[in-house]
């Protein structure tokens, strides 16, 4: 579990420098939007693009901080338990769905049977 967690971690770690240069281009063209002079029926829309940009590159430098704070805070016991309720999710969804599916196939192939037994007394 201590390798997941770890592998976790440095994922998010690279996401978050990569999401760096991603976060220079947004400030550069927060600086550009902030430096535009619009026509006054703009005015508004200028303030939106402000107002989105600089909201949106808030949140998304705080959702990888984040996260690799609360994974680092977690125990190796946190991250089993996580990991075992996943897993015993994931096989009571699939093995119900994988129920419905057998069901759905055996309407299917009892409607092509009788398809085909009706065309046999057409012919």
């Amino acid at each position: 579990m201590k390798k997941k967690k770890i592998g976790e971690i440095d994922t998010l770690t690279a996401a978050n420098v990569t999401r760096g240069d991603e976060m220079a281009r947004c400030n550069s063209m927060l600086a550009d939007v902030r430096d535009w002079t619009p026509p006054a029926s703009h005015v508004a829309f200028k303030e939106f693009m402000v107002e989105q940009i600089a909201q949106s590159t808030r949140l998304e430098s705080d959702y990888y901080t984040d996260a690799i704070a609360t994974l680092r805070a977690k125990s190796p016991l946190d991250v089993f338990n996580e990991s075992l309720t996943a897993a015993r999710h994931d096989i009571t969804y699939h093995s119900d769905e994988h129920q419905k599916e057998v069901k759905r196939a055996a309407e299917r192939t009892a409607w092509v049977r009788a398809l085909r037994e009706s065309l046999r007394g057409a012919a």
